[in-house]
């Protein structure tokens, strides 16, 4: 009897004691990307990131898809001239300790400026079509690390239209 007591005791404490970070489940989030061409000519993606979870997931807004640069990575691809990758050019980020809550199916939504990763973009836009490759993995103020996500944008003379 002495047994069946202490093992039934020792499965109540583990399923009911809280999940340690490590052990919590890892957050799930669903990115979709548009372009949008601005009314000044500038192209930028517009991100909606949701939580596809089922508890809310705490980051650093640097950590967000328009957070600092190295937050998600772009490639910007030439379709005309031989699937040429147009170079990136680095900034200085200082994004600061600013915190978010995304709560479960909730949505937040911002901008990555092309030209600001790619300089050349802009005048290269506007003679050949474009291919933006991304892929994005959320991380939280923990470190656990959601999903990835992966998608490709076009910008070609259908989608444009300043040209």
């Amino acid at each position: 009897m002495k047994t069946t007591t202490i093992v039934s005791l020792f499965l109540a404490l583990t399923t009911c004691a809280p999940l340690s970070a490590a052990e919590a489940p890892a957050p799930s989030i669903q990115l979709n990307a548009r372009v949008i061409d601005k009314s000044d000519g500038n192209l930028v993606v517009e991100f909606c990131l949701t939580n596809t979870s089922e508890r809310a997931i705490e980051m650093y807004a640097a950590d967000l898809p328009w957070g600092v640069q190295t937050s998600i990575v772009m490639i910007a691809v030439m379709v005309k001239r031989d699937y040429k990758i147009i170079q990136g050019s680095p900034y200085i980020d200082d994004p600061g300790p600013t915190k978010i809550s995304l709560m479960p199916s909730g949505q937040i939504v911002g901008t990555v400026e092309l030209a600001r990763r790619f300089p050349r973009l802009p005048r290269i836009a506007m003679e050949d079509d474009l291919v933006i490759f991304w892929t994005y993995q959320a991380k939280t103020i923990k470190g656990q690390r959601s999903n990835r996500t992966s998608g490709a944008l076009t910008i070609s003379d259908n989608n444009r239209t300043d040209r």
